[in-house]
């Protein structure tokens, strides 16, 4: 019996993870696009009135802004602010687990997986 119950809570858990973000992204990509779509309707009144006016501009300028962070994350420059933001996150989590805990002492060992000692 504690079997079945490990196993159904597990796949909850699982599900729970791949439902939940998908949810957060969908809603946070037709956030948005309703914010960009309202920033260029002015633009979309020179558009021909066949076309689904702010919605197809709106879909198009968050695409390409997608495309242009994730392009420019695969520089050098994206590499190096990528780290930088993991050690930032590294060292508030510390800070918080040391005012929650009192001690951390677990944490001050965490570093960032590509981490290379020389």
């Amino acid at each position: 019996m504690k079997s079945l119950r490990d196993s159904l809570w597990s796949t909850f858990i699982s599900g729970v993870l791949i439902v939940v973000p998908t949810y957060l992204a969908l809603i946070v990509l037709l956030r948005g696009m309703r914010t960009v779509a309202d920033l260029v309707r002015p633009l979309t009144t020179l558009l021909p009135d066949w076309l689904p006016n702010e919605n197809l501009v709106a879909l198009l300028l968050v695409f390409l802004l997608c495309l242009a962070v994730g392009s420019a994350v695969r520089t050098r420059a994206g590499h190096a602010a990528a780290d930088r933001l993991k050690t930032m996150f590294l060292q508030t989590f510390q800070t918080l687990s040391r005012w929650g805990s009192g001690s951390g002492r677990l944490l001050h060992t965490m570093q960032p997986a590509d981490a290379v000692h020389k």
